[in-house]
């Protein structure tokens, strides 16, 4: 069937298993027969407008903006730190489920071996979900439950995945991965987390070593005694002991394909614009191939990745009714069949969780669009960017610097953009995380750098520098350590959740 009417299709089996909620009686879904008919009368939503909706839904109200069970909730500060509660249906987490693990599982199956997950799941895997969560736990809760994934196959199993009570998850999954010597597939939800667990290796290997010798894990590791137990059953062997220890005090240049010779995927989340992350995860495992596995958001995943280290997506018209916002032109939506290939969209989706037509604030890039097949790149976040008079420096930019500061010798590992709380005229604040500075760049030296790219790229940023009503920007330059410090400070999400390069509040 082609997408024209796959869509067509599952908008009338929606609105058909949900015409008599309060939403589908408000906007006369029964008597919906088209596309046409369905945007005459349902308008396009917002968080607020579903707001109220949403609150009732929370508090156990059936038949509101959705006819399906609940799974739960998920809750997301999105890119704007304003908290939403998305409501996730069970309807949902069927249609996207096999999508999310086809890839994957299809290599593990030739692989064998052991998978590491790099998750670890702050919930209860054998109760229900009662509190609002996040979309993973939500949804690895569901697919283990289902039988589509089985804990045989991880490294730590049940208890190293789901655990409420682990605080240093970091150490669990290095010593895991220290243990099992026939790992084949690292799985994360993003995948800047594998490459925080190779840098932990690197800098925390020894110690774990210290530990395992002794056949003891120190009490400031914070590891429940449960997976305490499980670690310390599963010490590797006195060589495979000795030949970590030896590689550890080399170069760590390709270390992880040589303590692990059958790790051959690496799954993860992550966008084209991630230069330094991309380079980081080459020096420790050059030679293993990624799949950044979907395309995913709170409100619904509508792409999945079908290769190997391919940054673009396959729309998935089962998970949602698709429309799309021209960038370009905001007044004009076209569905799928009318993308143009090159030109950049927005998603707006009726999902089977309750959000009808709802803008998901991304940009996308269609690059292909046949009759069977809509295939697109992630762009950005709309709005996402920050602004201090008007200037409106999106992320895009930001990445787009700090690749230009990659090019002249200062590599960054991570990085985040603020503004200082100074009256005008105020500034931009970089914070970097430096993991190779081999001319010696000073932090004055790429704030000039920064300065004069974002001169040059953004026009209204030129005026305003010229004006004198911005000053330029400021740079720290941190070593790991201390720029950890400054993200958990400063209240900046990493590990499970998206890494964050926007400070929201203004900074001294």
């Amino acid at each position: 069937m082609h997408i024209k009417d796959l869509n067509e299709k599952n908008l009338l089996s929606l609105l058909n298993d949900n015409d008599q909620t309060e939403y589908g009686k408000l906007h006369n879904f029964s008597e919906i027969k088209s596309f046409e008919d369905y945007r005459r009368n349902v308008p396009i939503s917002s968080y607020d407008s579903l707001k109220e909706y949403i609150i009732r839904m929370k508090n156990g109200e059936k038949n509101i903006l959705t006819s399906y069970e609940l799974a739960g909730f998920c809750k997301t500060s999105g890119s704007v730190g304003i908290v939403k509660y998305i409501p996730i249906s069970e309807e949902q987490l069927d249609r996207f489920s096999d999508h999310l693990l086809k890839f994957s599982n299809e290599k593990y199956k030739k692989y064998g071996g052991k998978r590491l997950m790099m998750s670890c799941f702050k919930v209860d895997y054998d109760k229900p979900i009662s509190k609002p969560s996040i979309l993973s736990e939500i949804h690895f809760q569901y697919i283990f439950k289902k039988n589509i994934r089985s804990f045989e196959d991880y490294a730590g199993g049940k208890i190293a995945m789901f655990n409420e009570d682990i605080e240093d998850n970091l150490y669990v999954k290095a010593w895991l991965m220290l243990s099992e010597e026939n790992i084949t597939i690292i799985d994360s939800i993003y995948m800047y987390d594998i490459l925080l667990l190779f840098r932990y290796l690197e800098d925390n290997v020894a110690e774990i070593l210290e530990d395992m010798e002794a056949g003891e894990i120190p009490k400031k590791r914070h590891v429940p005694k449960e997976m305490c137990d499980y670690l310390l059953e599963n010490i590797p062997s006195k060589a495979r002991r000795k030949h970590i220890e030896e590689a550890g005090a080399r170069n760590h240049n390709g270390i992880v394909c040589e303590l692990w010779p059958n790790l051959k995927l690496l799954s993860g989340i992550s966008t084209k614009n991630n230069k330094s992350e991309e380079e980081g995860l080459a020096f420790y495992a050059k030679d293993v191939d990624k799949n950044y596995f979907g395309y995913c958001a709170s409100e619904c995943m509508i792409g999945e990745a079908l290769g190997m280290n391919d940054y673009s997506y396959d729309l998935i018209m089962d998970t949602a009714i698709y429309e799309f916002r021209d960038i370009e032109n905001e007044d004009e939506i076209v569905l799928p069949q009318e993308l143009i290939v090159g030109k950049k969209y927005e998603p707006v989706i009726t999902n089977f969780s309750g959000l009808y037509r709802y803008p998901m604030g991304d940009v996308i890039k269609c690059v292909e669009n046949t009759k069977d097949r809509v295939r697109f790149v992630f762009q950005t976040r709309r709005n996402q960017g920050i602004n201090i008079c008007g200037e409106k420096v999106s992320l895009e930019h930001l990445e787009q610097a700090i690749e230009m500061l990659r090019k002249k010798g200062l590599v960054l590992s991570d990085f985040c953009f603020g503004r200082s709380k100074e009256s005008a005229p105020s500034h931009y604040i970089l914070w970097g995380c430096v993991e190779k500075n081999e001319l010696n760049i000073s932090a004055q030296q790429a704030a000039i750098y920064i300065d004069g790219f974002l001169k040059n790229h953004n026009i209204d940023y030129k005026d305003l520098r010229d004006e004198e009503s911005l000053q330029r920007p400021v740079c720290y330059l941190l070593d790991n350590e201390h720029f950890q410090n400054f993200r958990e400070e400063s209240g900046l999400s990493t590990g499970h959740n998206k890494p964050k390069h926007i400070l929201r509040s203004a900074y001294e």
